[in-house]
């Protein structure tokens, strides 16, 4: 089992991972 804590920081990391995709595509 993952704990809360870390489901949410891989969360939000691959949220961080695809802004900066994102960022990187449309530039």
């Amino acid at each position: 089992d993952i704990s809360p804590g870390v489901a949410k920081l891989a969360d939000a990391t691959s949220l961080d991972w695809m802004r900066r995709y994102r960022l990187d595509a449309a530039a």
